[in-house]
């Protein structure tokens, strides 16, 4: 028999940022928190003492944030301008490369593929993959013999087809794209993409091809935020009303539903946008951030 969860209780509250904290990110060891904020800094955190370790500035709002599996300083910052940052090495208060998409947009969302290091970025209204395309290089020019690596630039190889709209929909919906969330799975070969008016759909990452689809039931349909079990058998949604819904990979009624004090009245459209989801491993727990 599982033990009873014990309930989160406040550790440190960190002060350092000057505007309001629009992306939180642990690093893959969870000895590091990595916070963006609309004051265009990126800071990293150490929990367990609440330290700031290093700030690095960037030239505009950061609205996403990614941590390399791989590489415990690599970090992909979003930002409102469209740029998606790379930082390679903490001590430098600049980034010093950037990904090439093509595209001049928000950068929603950012994850990166474990197995291969390539990253998945939503970006105003496409999914693209990038890849790095500049090999790898060390410095020692930097003192006591401290090593730097330099990885160079990532550039957009895949953008994936925009997704068919939701059926049965009134003329008055919002079509627009956005993609809301992202995860690997399957050792990297399918790609998860929750999208704030289409759904949830699971690609084929190298044929591009649309495998399943979740169609939401909530009377607005819109999506705040994703996440997925490892198992990929439940799909949670935050559905921008009362709580959050469980569904089973590719069907589109949820099983279980999990009541939150309501975001908008039933019927209305939110007037505020939900915060993101975690999945509390390997205990049976949803973190769920919002305005509630």
């Amino acid at each position: 028999m599982a033990a009873p969860f014990a309930p989160f209780v406040c550790k440190h509250t960190l002060h350092d940022h000057t505007a309001s904290v629009t992306s939180l990110a642990f690093s893959p060891t969870g000895e590091r928190l990595m916070s963006g904020s609309e004051d265009r800094s990126l800071m990293i955190w150490k929990p367990l003492t609440g330290i700031l370790k290093h700030r690095i500035i960037l030239k505009s709002a950061i609205i996403s944030l990614a941590w390399d599996n791989a590489r415990k300083e690599h970090l992909f910052p979003g930002c409102i301008d469209g740029t998606l940052a790379v930082v390679e090495n903490f001590q430098h208060q600049e980034p010093c490369n950037s990904v090439l998409t093509g595209t001049k947009a928000l950068i929603f969302v950012v994850t990166v593929d474990a197995n291969h290091g390539n990253i998945s970025v939503a970006i105003g209204s496409e999914i693209h993959m990038a890849k790095q395309i500049a090999p790898g290089f060390v410095s020692t020019s930097l003192p006591d013999g401290l090593a730097d690596l330099n990885t160079g630039k990532y550039t957009t190889f895949k953008i994936f087809p925009a997704p068919e709209g939701l059926p049965n929909t009134s003329k008055d919906t919002d079509n627009r794209i956005r993609g809301r969330a992202l995860a690997f799975r399957d050792r990297d070969t399918k790609l998860f993409v929750a999208y704030l008016n289409h759904g949830v759909i699971c690609w084929d990452v190298d044929g591009m091809q649309q495998l399943w689809r979740i169609v939401p039931i909530h009377c607005h349909r819109l999506i705040g935020h994703t996440t997925i079990l490892t198992s990929e058998q439940c799909v949670f949604i935050s559905n921008l009303s009362d709580g959050v819904d469980m569904y089973t990979s590719g069907q589109s009624h949820p099983e279980r539903r999990f009541k939150t004090p309501p975001i908008a009245p039933e019927g209305k459209l939110p007037s505020s946008t939900a915060g993101q989801l975690y999945y509390a491993e390997p205990g049976m727990a949803m973190c769920i951030s919002g305005t509630f």
